[in-house]
């Protein structure tokens, strides 16, 4: 071999994450690999290291004897920049399914207790609806019948009524009558915080600037939120992850157990 340094080995790198939630924690993988599409890195930081040492009694500088690695923990981190849904879910530790509303009213005086100016109410009660529209805010008491823009407002997409500051419905509490109707809904939702644990696949294939195409597996990784959400802000949103290798000897044996690089 020479000793000539190769720039062609130096490593600028770009390429795709794929992961793959296990269905159950410390099942078998479901086999189903989800590309998380643009990210802005993805990092494979220096191990956690628990280790002993043993220093001579000897003399007074008390050179160090010897020294033994116990523990490893491996690790690695990505930051996703596609909202998805499932990548949504993944980062918020939750859940993605579909949310369907059918159409249905008109809903008629439908009674809404104890508003107040410059407050939002949802309409539905018990089952809260969304994407309506109102065709009539009454007093409770069936008359008068309250203006649109004047005395309240419609959030039509949250299904809420928004008591207008210094219309006719009253300053104080004041039940009201609302009818409406409601459209049919094809949406998603995401639930928060309704897995306390996250073991995924993950696959990082490489399409580099400069240097080797590698591609990465790590059989099993403990995924956990990294960093916070701006939900709103000046700099696009980040979804952030680290995680921490896990041993899968059942399924791969030593040394490739944590996991494997393949130049491709």
């Amino acid at each position: 071999m020479s000793d000539v340094a190769v720039s062609a080995n130096l490593h600028l790198g770009r390429g795709a994450i794929y992961v793959d939630p296990y269905a159950t924690v410390g099942g078998a993988r479901v086999g189903a690999e989800r590309f998380i599409g643009h990210a802005s890195k993805l990092d494979i930081p220096a191990p956690d290291i628990e280790d002993v040492r043993e220093y001579s009694s000897v003399t007074a500088a008390a050179p160090l004897l010897a020294r033994d690695i116990i523990r490893a923990t491996h690790q690695v981190s990505f930051t996703g920049k596609e909202w998805t849904k499932d990548n949504v879910a993944l980062r918020l530790m939750g859940a993605a399914a579909a949310f369907a509303q059918t159409a249905g009213g008109p809903v008629t005086d439908e009674v809404i207790v104890g508003t107040i100016q410059d407050r939002f109410y949802q309409v539905g009660g018990a089952t809260p609806r969304r994407g309506i529209t109102v065709t009539a805010v009454k007093h409770n008491s069936g008359s008068p019948t309250y203006v649109l823009n004047t005395d309240y407002k419609v959030d039509t997409v949250g299904g809420r009524i928004y008591i207008i500051p210094g219309g006719a419905i009253g300053a104080t509490a004041q039940d009201i009558k609302v009818t409406y109707s409601y459209s049919t809904l094809a949406l998603n939702q995401v639930s928060v915080g309704s897995l306390s644990t996250i073991e995924t696949y993950m696959r990082f294939r490489t399409d580099p600037k400069r240097g080797p195409a590698i591609e990465v597996e790590l059989w099993r990784v403990s995924l956990s939120p990294d960093g916070d959400i701006s939900v709103f802000g000046d700099t696009y949103g980040e979804l952030g992850f680290k995680g921490e290798l896990l041993d899968d000897s059942a399924a791969h044996a030593a040394p490739y157990n944590l996991g494997r690089v393949i130049y491709l």
